[in-house]
């Protein structure tokens, strides 16, 4: 079964900085007078899910989604570093209790950035996580954060258009169902080396489930279950990557 939405991970990263609104899907947003990032040639790439629970329906992408940014940054001439993650993870424990004898919860964002400051050269820090959200769908299809993708069907019945075929065997098999679906998306977080947050996006990546059809033409159903095909597809992840980094990041044909 599905989890609810996101409200109980996303707290960790709205602690961090003003992120609260990762789950409702807002448009790219670059500070102002942020021209993309010119002026950055070297970038820190944080572990993915740092700072949010990474949910164990979309815990497969956590490495592929790991190469295709490092691989996205370096194809547009950057010099990418990784962080290690219990680096990454004490850091974080630290900033966090700096923001709260500070009073200041929002701060830590900032405090743990400048703390990776003394021991790492950069000048942008990349915060990636693999998110896991709803979004509406109809006849198999459906579009979020910049993309459109097509439900995978799988087991559908073989007799294609005939006669014998009734109308719901084929509106299944040709079209796809409606309704709310299950999907995940790369969300990023970019900040400067002295702290600031300077751009914030998201990438559509796939659906999480996939129309089993094994049933439709003897009993007239369908049954929706894990996508087995999820973060196979080079293609659906380098595009949600691009996605994700857009307008901070141009891909090279813009």
């Amino acid at each position: 079964m599905l989890p609810t939405p996101l409200a109980r991970a996303l707290a960790w990263i709205a602690l961090a900085s003003a992120t609260a609104a990762c789950a409702s899907g807002p448009a790219n947003r670059i500070s102002e007078g942020q021209e993309g990032a010119p002026g950055v040639r070297r970038v820190l790439v944080l572990p993915p899910n740092l700072v949010l629970a990474l949910r164990s329906e979309i815990q497969s992408g956590w490495q592929p989604v790991d190469r295709e940014v490092v691989a996205y940054l370096e194809s547009q001439g950057r010099e990418v570093a990784r962080l290690g993650l219990i680096e990454g993870r004490n850091h974080w424990k630290q900033a966090i209790a700096e923001a709260k004898a500070a009073g200041s919860l929002t701060s830590a964002a900032g405090i743990f950035v400048s703390r990776l400051a003394q021991d790492h050269e950069f000048d942008a820090v990349v915060m990636p996580s693999l998110i896991l959200h709803q979004t509406h769908m109809e006849l198999g299809e459906a579009s979020w954060d910049g993309v459109r993708r097509r439900m995978r069907k799988v087991n559908a019945p073989s007799k294609g258009i005939g006669r014998d075929d009734s109308t719901f065997v084929k509106g299944i098999a040709y079209g796809g169902p409606s309704g709310p679906a299950w999907v995940t998306s790369l969300h990023v977080l970019v900040y400067t080396r002295d702290g600031r947050l300077v751009f914030e996006g998201r990438g559509g990546i796939d659906f999480v489930q996939e129309v089993d059809l094994i049933d439709a033409a003897s009993k007239y159903r369908w049954e929706l279950r894990p996508n087995t095909s999820i973060f196979l597809d080079h293609t659906l992840l380098h595009e949600g990557v691009v996605r994700a980094f857009e307008p901070y990041l141009l891909p090279p044909d813009e």
